[in-house]
């Protein structure tokens, strides 16, 4: 999983090109704890890096960290699944 700059660098943002239903342990929920050893890894990756680009407004400790992405992941799959279920009607 790469993770992809956001515009306003205040936010973790991610690169998904599927819509929905990947297997990255944002796409998960249950949290840190709910992760595989490997998954765990690749957040802390993530969350690293997160926190490298700015320290000081970067504060969340990486079990908020992946609790926010995953809530965020799952909004974002629900718009999605809506926005192709309207379509699929049309």
């Amino acid at each position: 999983m790469t993770i992809r700059r956001a515009t306003d660098d205040t936010s973790p943002a991610f690169d998904n090109d599927s819509l929905g239903g990947g297997t990255g342990w944002m796409n998960q929920t249950g949290g840190f704890d709910g992760l595989s050893s490997e998954d765990q890894k690749e957040a802390r990756q993530a969350h690293a890096e997160w926190q490298e680009r700015d320290p000081e407004k970067h504060t969340f400790d990486v079990e908020d960290y992946v609790s926010y992405a995953q809530e965020r992941e799952q909004e974002r799959n629900s718009e999605i699944a809506s926005f192709v279920k309207k379509g699929r009607m049309a």
